[in-house]
């Protein structure tokens, strides 16, 4: 169940923890080209996600999107979420890849209804220096029947908006 609910914050269904209606939630947005972070400062902790975003044009949808979201437990590592349409190849799973690097494959952990289909993922140190270190990044995936996707995500602002996000989890 917790997976479940990291991967709906991460995706963009902010639900971070259930307040009382008179304790006051400050939220707090800030973007950095194609990625924002989102804050909500709940009773003094800030909880944030980092998230790239690319929207369908007819509809106004996510269509896709990598988030990053905190540790669940203070020990643990991080998550990254890539949430994909419905009707996609779970099979497949998810391909990333980095100029001139091997691809990387990840599996689809569930699809719901209403999100899409969602890869979650340990988001180590090693991803945060390839996320850094290169312009862009080409994720790919399957769909059930036609051509594959494609999108390539601009990595330009990505390292102003992670040292934003790391500096705002750990204020407060």
């Amino acid at each position: 169940m917790k997976n479940y609910i990291l991967a709906l914050a991460g995706v963009g269904l902010f639900s971070f923890v259930l307040v009382d209606q008179a304790e006051a939630v400050t939220r707090t947005q800030k973007t950095f080209g194609n990625w924002r972070v989102d804050c909500s400062d709940q009773s003094g902790a800030n909880r944030c996600s980092l998230r790239y975003a690319l929207l369908n044009s007819k509809t106004k949808r996510v269509a896709f999107s990598w988030t990053i979201i905190p540790k669940s437990k203070p020990e643990g590592p991080s998550k990254a979420i890539i949430r994909t349409p419905m009707g996609v190849a779970l099979v497949d799973g998810v391909s990333i890849v980095f100029p001139a690097q091997k691809p990387i494959q990840l599996s689809y952990l569930t699809c719901l209804q209403r999100a899409g289909c969602i890869a979650e993922f340990d988001y180590a140190d090693a991803w945060n220096k390839s996320l850094e270190a290169y312009p862009t990044m080409t994720i790919s995936y399957n769909r059930l029947k036609g051509a594959p996707i494609k999108h390539e995500v601009s990595l330009k602002n990505f390292s102003e908006a992670y040292k934003y996000y790391q500096t705002q989890n750990k204020s407060k």
